[in-house]
C-alpha cells in the first residue's frame, strides 16, 4: 500500500534490520537498529533486564542508576550491532557487551544522545523521492 504519508512516517524495512551508521566523527561511529516494535529483540531485552525489578519499578523506588544500567543494557541487547573507531586507553577495541555497557555508564552523554537516536523513527525513514 503506498499512502500520502509514506514520505513522513514509512520507514525502511532494511535500515531496521540491518541498523544506520550513527556518526561522532570521521573516524568513530555506532551501528544502531531501531528501539520500537518492529525490533525482535526489543521485548525480550526489556522483559529481561526489568523483571528484577519489577517491584521497585511498581513502588517507584527504582534507583536512577539502576535504571540508566537496565536502559544500557536494553540498548547493548536490542539496538547496538557494531562500532568503530572506539578507543580507550589509547586503544582501539572491538565491541562487546561488558566493554560497551563500562563506556555508556562511563559516558551517559554519549548514551544517551545513542538512546534517543534509536527512539526516532525519522532515522530509519523510507525514501520515497517526495520531499
Amino acid at each position: 500500500m503506498k499512502t500520502n504519508l509514506d514520505r513522513h512516517f514509512k520507514t525502511s524495512p532494511d535500515l531496521e534490520k540491518n541498523g544506520v551508521w550513527f556518526e561522532i566523527d570521521d573516524k568513530t561511529a555506532f551501528l544502531i537498529k531501531p528501539l520500537n516494535r518492529g525490533n525482535p529483540n526489543v521485548k525480550a531485552a526489556f522483559a529481561k533486564e526489568y523483571k528484577p525489578y519489577a517491584r521497585q519499578i511498581e513502588l517507584g523506588t527504582l534507583d536512577d542508576k539502576i535504571q540508566r544500567q537496565i536502559e544500557v543494557k536494553i540498548f547493548i541487547r536490542a539496538c547496538l550491532v557494531d562500532w568503530r573507531g572506539v578507543e580507550i586507553d589509547g586503544k582501539e577495541v572491538k565491541l562487546d557487551s561488558d566493554t560497551a555497557e563500562l563506556l555508556f555508564m562511563e559516558l551517559p552523554d554519549l548514551f544517551s544522545t545513542l538512546w534517543t537516536h534509536c527512539q526516532d523513527f525519522k532515522n530509519y525513514r523510507e525514501d520515497v523521492g517526495n520531499s
